[in-house]
């Protein structure tokens, strides 16, 4: 995430944060991070339907089926949220072009995940990616520990012990 953050209320339903909650424990997240990929992903998505005249049809069917229904007043919980401020004006272009406001178009994007993660999890996908996601800390961490000793025998210093492993002396 940059430097510039800023913390907004997204407000969900109890079933909602059960739900989420049931997924961030499922991929090893925290719920406020797989909001913010949520949210993320969601307008990458808007993004790249944007560009090909999707999110205009997108927009249509949405009037069409009435889905900027808001929910029943002390039905949700504010849940805050710090996000990236260049993310956030995304967000805001996106919900202005259309007619929503950044809660409802925030909301909109964990109400899809939700329903998408679970969609994934139901098949297995959900577990492949997080297997996939270890695989490659784990990657990452043989990388970091192998170019610590590749500078040690550089220098002629002895070989560091590794992070989660044995030493080499």
């Amino acid at each position: 995430m940059s430097e510039s953050e800023k913390t907004v209320s997204v407000k969900l339903g109890e079933q909602w944060i059960t739900r989420l909650d049931k997924l961030a424990k499922a991929a090893g997240l925290s719920r406020h991070q797989l909001m913010r990929n949520m949210i993320q992903v969601g307008v990458n998505g808007i993004s790249l339907a944007s560009k090909v005249g999707l999110f205009q049809i997108g927009l249509a069917i949405r009037d069409l089926l009435d889905l900027r229904k808001k929910a029943e007043p002390g039905e949700e919980k504010p849940l805050p949220l710090k996000i990236d401020e260049k993310l956030l004006d995304k967000v805001d272009a996106f919900a202005a072009r259309g007619g929503l406001s950044r809660h409802q178009l925030m909301r909109n994007l964990i109400h899809l995940g939700i329903d998408e993660l679970e969609g994934a999890s139901r098949v297995g996908v959900l577990q492949t990616s997080v297997w996939l996601r270890d695989l490659e800390e784990a990657i990452k961490k043989v990388i970091r520990n192998g170019s610590k000793a590749a500078q040690a025998v550089k220098h002629g210093d002895d070989i560091p012990e590794q992070d989660g492993g044995e030493s080499s002396a």
